[in-house]
């Protein structure tokens, strides 16, 4: 697969996006997207996770003309929810949950399956 040129996206944030942190994982109005810090980038990297495009951003923020350039538009692609988990027998791992709970990640919120929907 050939991706096509995407140019860099930049995103200036509002006065209530401004109350938070800049954590790894950015839940921001202005974004719909996943938007994910270097650190948290790397680690995903280190731990194989290997379906995942990222996009280019700039976040300014216009009250302390701040410009942060580690963060990247996530994009996760192939994943495909076609179990049938009443008929199949699974086992679950933790290993990206415990490897971002180790590192210090933060912003990201984890659920069990069973309250997901």
């Amino acid at each position: 697969m050939i991706d096509a040129f995407v140019p860099k996206i930049v995103l200036t944030l509002n006065n209530d996006s401004r109350k938070g942190n800049m954590t790894d994982h950015l839940s921001i109005d202005e974004a719909c997207d996943l938007v994910f810090s270097k650190r948290l980038r790397d680690l995903l990297q280190n731990i194989a996770v290997d379906n995942i495009q990222y996009f280019d951003l700039d976040i300014v923020d216009p009250k302390t003309n701040n410009i942060y350039t580690d963060y990247k538009i996530a994009n996760v692609v192939g994943l495909v929810d076609c179990v049938d988990k009443n008929e199949s027998d699974l086992k679950y791992f933790n290993s990206v949950k415990d490897a971002v709970v180790n590192a210090g990640i933060t912003g990201c919120v984890f659920y069990k399956v069973e309250e997901y929907h």
